[in-house]
Order: structure tokens, then C-alpha cells, then sequence
């Protein structure tokens, strides 16, 4: 029995090296150009799509707004996976930058890859100020959840606001 319980303390002892997230912030983008990433400058979950900025996709610049996500991460296995789901409030179309829409949905999904074990992860993403067709929607809510090997790492929301056509 004692050899049992020895057994026992000792497997509970081990650590389980799990991902850690730490320092997440989602909000505005600032320092976005050809050779950074940039970084949330103002972390905040309302975002109003005004078209300051400029974004590429596909060839075309658009008037766009930026937005997204960063943290810190450690005890990451080799090229771990990330895989994301969000929902929109009303159905949105999601464009790679490659330029390849999908179509109009409420759910998208995708993933990316950890190349450390540990580090600094930062996820720009945009919104192109199109008056004709967000003139209706006003307000889009998207919710995101992230996970990985089936355990949530972090989620977020993202109130995209649209200015009336002029």
C-alpha cells in the first residue's frame, strides 16, 4: 500500500506542460507596415471602422481600419496549433490575403501556428470602410473563442461600427 501511495504522490507530482497565455490585450492597431506586425496600441473592444489606414489585399488598396490581438506565450509544444471560431451578429464576408473571399457567413473558423515554445504573438486583422455595403449595418458583433488540443486559450469581442454612407 505505502508503494501505491509512493506511485500515486510521485504521478501527481509531475508537471503537465501545458500552453500558457499571458498579457492578451485586443483592440486597435498602431505601428502596421511592411516589415512589422505592429502592436494594440488601445485596447478596446468597440472598434469604428473610419478608413484611416490603408490595407492591400489582392493587389487593391482599400480604406481600411486596424484591429486585433497580441499576448505572450510560453511552454508551447514544436509548431503548436491554434484553432479559432467566431460568430458574427450579421452575416460578414471574410477575405485571406490572398484576396479570396468566402462567402457571406455568421461563423468562420481559423488556425495558425506557434513556432516557439515561447514568445510574442500578434494578430492583425482589418476592416475595409465600404460605404455601399455596410451603409445597413451599422454595428457587428463578432465573438471569438481560440483553443488548442481541445482546452480554451483565450477569447474576445470585437464591436465593429460602421459610419452611415455620406
Amino acid at each position: 500500500m505505502k508503494n501505491l501511495l509512493f506511485c500515486l504522490l510521485a504521478f501527481i507530482s509531475i508537471p503537465i506542460q501545458a500552453i500558457e497565455i499571458s498579457n492578451f490585450k485586443s483592440g486597435l492597431m498602431c505601428g502596421i507596415n511592411k516589415d512589422d506586425m505592429g502592436w494594440v496600441c488601445f485596447a478596446q473592444e468597440e472598434i469604428k471602422i473610419t478608413g484611416q489606414s490603408s490595407c492591400i489585399s489582392n493587389g487593391n488598396e482599400f480604406k481600411c481600419t486596424w484591429y486585433g490581438y497580441s499576448f505572450d506565450y510560453k511552454d508551447a509544444k514544436p509548431n503548436q496549433k491554434i484553432d479559432c471560431k467566431y460568430w458574427n451578429s450579421k452575416p460578414a464576408t471574410s477575405i485571406n490575403l490572398e484576396g479570396v473571399a468566402k462567402e457571406p457567413s455568421k461563423y468562420f473558423e481559423f488556425s495558425f501556428h506557434l513556432d516557439k515554445s515561447e514568445g510574442y504573438f500578434v494578430n492583425p486583422q482589418y476592416s475595409v470602410l465600404s460605404v455601399s455595403e455596410n451603409a445597413n449595418m451599422k454595428k457587428v458583433t463578432q465573438d471569438v473563442s481560440c483553443s488548442s488540443e481541445g482546452v480554451e486559450l483565450y477569447k474576445y469581442r470585437f464591436i465593429s461600427v460602421y459610419s452611415a454612407g455620406k
